[in-house]
């Protein structure tokens, strides 16, 4: 009788350590380019060029240790707003008005990039930059 104390923290001892949970972390091995995100379809999707209505997400999943730059590019008429206060895990370059373009860059690793965009119709370009490659990794032609 006088082991049982022992015995108890013993088995106790084994089934709170049973219970805690292995270490769940998942690395994200490549880049994610999801149809939708929090304000609506999404204009990195890498299957969809053809979109409708005004308002849309800028939306991907960076990998672990990944790095993206996106440029997207006027290629007719037409202009883009991103909606202030919205950018998540964006840095976003000035307009630049002698190219139509301008520049998103993923400030941090294994996050989700996103904002609002409302995009006028016209056609448009965009352009990945995966891992800081030097030539797009992706390119593709959007009409809205």
């Amino acid at each position: 009788m006088k082991h049982l104390p022992a015995i108890a923290f013993l088995i106790l001892s084994s089934l709170i350590i049973s219970c805690t949970p292995a270490d769940t972390t998942t690395d994200i091995s490549e880049f994610e380019y999801a149809d939708s995100a929090e304000y609506g379809p999404n204009l990195l999707d890498t299957n969809m060029t053809k979109y409708y209505g005004s308002e849309f997400s800028f939306s991907a999943v960076i990998p672990t240790d990944g790095k993206l730059t996106v440029k997207l590019k006027k290629l007719t008429s037409g202009n883009w707003f991103i909606s202030t206060g919205t950018e998540t895990n964006w840095a976003v370059s000035s307009f630049d008005s002698s190219t139509g373009s301008q520049t998103f860059t993923a400030i941090s690793a294994e996050k989700t990039c996103d904002m609002k965009m409302e995009v006028l119709s016209g056609k448009y370009e965009i352009e990945y930059y995966e891992n800081e490659s030097n030539d797009p990794t992706r390119v593709k032609q959007i009409e809205i």
